[in-house]
């Protein structure tokens, strides 16, 4: 990465380029400004509320099963750069059933007990220079969420059991 011009000058170090692209990132990308749309606010809470109020099933056997999540996994792409735990969709779609059958136990589990592993939420962000613009400011950079790739195959199974349960 070549040297950036900031607001405080000229940056040459790994770790002021960092900081100049992070302090860039975070000015750009705030939480939205208050006051809400009461309106808006109301529907959500409704929302959560009931499906939180929602009995799940009585019987939590299988929530999904390793042929659901075989087929996720088939729909991945191949190259997509993994998260933290560098496991690649390609090494996930060579998992004999056996490990695929353990991983939806853990997703059968996720879903059971209402818990979402820690990491799985965490994103390794990676900045990439935006084409045809001078990389020289932190302004041109546009940044790339890199997740747990077996998260993603968790999310996509949790999303269509919440959907079930969605009126």
């Amino acid at each position: 990465m070549p040297k950036l011009h900031t607001s405080n000058g000229v940056v040459y170090s790994d770790k002021d380029k960092a900081d100049a692209i992070a302090e860039h990132l975070e000015n750009t990308f705030t939480h939205n400004p208050e006051p809400y749309d009461e309106e808006t606010i109301e529907k959500v809470n409704n929302t959560v509320n009931n499906f939180l109020n929602t009995p799940g099933p009585r019987n939590f056997t299988f929530l999904t099963n390793p042929r659901l999540v075989a087929e996720i996994i088939t729909h991945q792409k191949k190259k997509k750069s993994p998260g933290d735990d560098g496991i690649h969709n390609l090494a996930l779609q060579n998992l004999p059933i056996n490990a695929i059958t353990c991983l939806t136990k853990i997703i059968n589990s996720i879903i059971k007990f209402s818990y979402y592993p820690q990491q799985w939420k965490h994103a390794t962000i990676v900045v990439f220079a935006k084409p045809n613009k001078n990389p020289s400011f932190p302004e041109n950079y546009r940044p790339i969420s890199l997740l747990s790739n077996i998260a993603k195959i968790a999310d996509k199974i949790i999303l269509f059991y919440i959907k079930q349960k969605m009126p």
